[in-house]
Formats: C-alpha cells, sequence, structure tokens
C-alpha cells in the first residue's frame, strides 16, 4: 500500500511523463501559470477560499514530492513539481490580466534564466540552502528563483505600469 501511494506521489512529482520530456520545466511552469489563473478566478468568486485552495495546493506538492522521492537528496531532472512551487512564488500577488502578457512571458523566461543560473552555478547561498532537510533541500534554489522574479516582477510593474 505505502509503495503504491509512493508511486502515485512520483507521478505527480514528475507530473506524469511531463519530466521525462526534454521541455519538462516550461510545461511545469506553465501549469503553475494556469493554476496561478484558475485561483484568481476563485478569488473573485470567494476572495478567502482562494488562498485556503493556494496552501493546500503547496502543502500536497511538498507532500507528493517527499513520499515520491523518499530520503534522495539528489534533484532528479524528472522531478518538475518543484519548477511549477517556484513559478507560483515568481508570480505571486502578481496581476494576470492581458494587460500584463509581456510581463508573464518576461516572468517565466526570467524564472528559467535564474533556476540554471542557481542551479549550475554553486552560490554559497544556495548550497547551504539545499543542505535542508528532505524535500525542502530539492525545491531551495526553485523557490529562491522564484522570490527572486517576484521581486524584480514587481519593480517592473512599478516602473513601467
Amino acid at each position: 500500500m505505502i509503495e503504491t501511494i509512493k508511486r502515485y506521489c512520483l507521478n505527480l512529482a514528475t507530473l506524469g511523463r511531463v519530466g521525462h520530456w526534454p521541455s519538462g520545466s516550461l510545461i511545469a511552469s506553465l501549469l503553475a501559470i494556469a493554476l496561478l489563473a484558475a485561483g484568481r478566478v476563485v478569488y473573485l468568486v470567494h476572495p478567502g477560499t482562494m488562498y485556503t485552495l493556494l496552501a493546500i495546493v503547496i502543502v500536497l506538492f511538498l507532500a507528493a514530492m517527499q513520499l515520491g522521492i523518499g530520503a534522495r537528496t539528489d534533484d532528479s531532472p524528472r522531478i518538475v513539481l518543484d519548477r511549477t512551487l517556484g513559478t507560483m512564488l515568481a508570480f505571486a500577488g502578481i496581476s494576470f490580466s492581458l494587460d500584463y502578457w509581456r510581463l508573464i512571458i518576461f516572468g517565466l523566461i526570467l524564472f528559467h534564466i535564474f533556476n540554471l543560473l542557481l542551479s549550475y552555478v554553486r552560490f554559497a547561498y544556495v548550497e547551504t540552502l539545499e543542505k535542508l532537510p528532505g524535500v525542502l533541500g530539492l525545491v531551495a534554489s526553485e523557490l529562491l528563483a522564484g522570490i527572486l522574479v517576484n521581486i524584480i516582477l514587481r519593480l517592473g510593474i512599478v516602473v513601467l505600469y
């Protein structure tokens, strides 16, 4: 029974077969945009519900990653759910109106650039974050990239709009 749950969680953490595709990271980021846009619709209907659903989704994602990968500490390239979480953080609090479509595309590109830089250029802070226990160490660079992109996007909104 536990092995079946772990297999389902691994399938969720890799988004099924998406983690095996060359463009899996981009598709995971687009899923985050879709989830945030759906959350915006829920927010318009009932504002308090969106934050509750967002918290539940994040907890379920983290639990799925933890169960799916067990106690592994290596960042398997097949695991793309961490990129979904990072992208959700990058766009947290950013409006999804059609006026901001350039900003959304810029944010996606910037998130993936930061994610590559933080993953392949070994910064001391990132290495410290990746030593966190369990799944927190696995998603550390994506969450840091998401925070940095969110700050840049907010500055971009203030300056450009």
